[in-house]
């Protein structure tokens, strides 16, 4: 079931109430330390559309195109130990996806990392905002991450049926 942004938005709120509302029950020891073991256990948050509701061309920022309105989204959060994520898409339902995470360094360095896929279709990503950078499924790369708190973003285009990102970020 697919349901619209203003849908989630609606559902979300809801969830947030309903947990406020539990968590003012639960002994403030409780709280604090369910919101600590949160923070240590970053997510990838994923946006699923149909890739034909966007404008996926080789050499340009896929990002505005999840944040278009009028286009159904499916929004999920993916659990991750080390930043590596397993993404299953199916192409024969031209589905594209826009995954990020956020998380702390503890110092600056390079990251190694590999994108693989079932088939070699194009993905982008960025780093903390610099610019997209547009590589074929499949490949060995490296990015910089800075100490304190970075941000990236993986897209697919609807060309990937699986997209498989294995990194050492945390």
């Amino acid at each position: 079931m697919e349901v619209t942004r203003e849908e989630f938005d609606t559902l979300k709120a809801r969830f947030e109430e309903v947990a406020a509302r539990v968590y003012s029950q639960v002994p403030q020891k409780l709280s604090s330390q369910a919101v600590e073991e949160a923070l240590a256990h970053p997510m990838w948050i994923c946006r699923e559309m149909a890739a034909s509701d966007g404008a996926f061309s080789a050499g340009t920022d896929w990002e505005p195109q999840f944040e278009q309105g009028g286009v159904t989204y499916v929004d999920y959060g993916l659990a991750t130990n080390t930043g590596e994520l397993q993404l299953h898409l199916d192409t024969s339902h031209g589905r594209a996806a826009k995954n990020v995470l956020r998380w702390n360094s503890p110092i600056n360095r390079t990251v190694n990392f590999h994108a693989g896929a079932d088939n070699f279709g194009r993905i982008q990503y960025k780093i903390n905002s610099q610019a997209t950078t547009e590589i074929i499924a499949d490949t060995n790369s490296s990015f910089n991450v800075r100490a304190g708190e970075n941000i990236l973003i993986l897209m697919t285009n609807g060309s990937v049926d699986r997209l498989d990102f294995k990194a050492g970020l945390f």
